[in-house]
This record gives structure tokens, sequence and C-alpha cells, in this order.
């Protein structure tokens, strides 16, 4: 069974003779484990204030709602934290925190292996929408 993986190169320069495809995924994969662990680090908060207001126009009422947005995946998560001022759900606390953190890297820790289990050969470029790209087949490796 044949796969084929296109890593994303960098400015569009013509593909060198001496790049290693294994190391080339290797290092894809390096940056990927780099930039998920980044991410957890990241968190917005957002307000909205929903205001209602009478015929001579003051304000009637007003709601206030704090979100908590953190990325999950290639998308981004809700976490509705306060309704007007008061807390709507219990926090995570550090530890919890820690240990969902260390499920995710356990569960993400097979990308390890990829590099042992495959046989890698630069078959050429393409153009993506998103810039140059190399071409690289992959094949498992026996007894893997």
């Amino acid at each position: 069974m044949r796969y084929v993986l296109i890593a994303l190169c960098c400015g569009g320069a013509a593909l060198p003779a001496e790049v290693n495809p294994r190391e080339l995924v290797r290092q894809s994969i390096a940056n990927g484990e780099k930039a998920w662990k980044q991410s957890q680090a990241y968190s917005c908060t957002e307000l909205d204030v929903d205001e209602q207001f009478e015929a001579a126009g003051r304000v009637k009422s007003t709601d206030r709602d704090l979100y908590r947005i953190m990325p999950v995946g290639g998308d981004s998560f809700q976490e509705h934290v306060e309704h007007d001022g008061e807390a709507v759900l219990e926090r995570e606390t550090p530890r919890e925190r820690a240990a969902r953190l260390a499920k995710d890297e356990r569960e993400r820790s097979y990308y390890k292996e990829i590099t042992d289990a495959f046989n890698f050969k630069i078959l050429g470029e393409e153009t993506l929408p998103t810039g140059p790209a190399w071409v690289i087949e992959t094949t498992p490796r026996r007894g893997f």
C-alpha cells in the first residue's frame, strides 16, 4: 500500500538535492507538535453585553456574558464562564488541566513513530493554494 504526504516548503525555492525526506517529515512533525503545545497556552475572552431599552430610550435590562475562547484542533471552543458577574461553571484546576494535557500528549505519541514506520521519497513539487509544496511518497516499512 502506498501513501502520499504533501509537506509545505518555504519560499518556493527549488528542491535541493541534499534534502533528506525522512528528516523533512521528522522536522514537520516536530514543528506541528511545538505549535500544538504553544496553542494550549492560548486563550482570550469575549464579553457579550445585551441591553434592552424602554420606549423612552433608557436601559431597561442588561445581560453580560463572559466567554473564554480556546483553540481545539483547527477550531475554537467557547466556554461560558460568567453570566452577569456570577460563575456559570466550575473552572478547571491546574491539576485537572495538567492531567488533560498529559492525556492529550499520550494520545498524540504515535506521531513520534511515523518516521520509523515509513520509508519516504520526494517525488517532486506541486503548487497548492497556500503555496509551493513537496510531494512525498510514503510506504510502510516491512515489519513495523
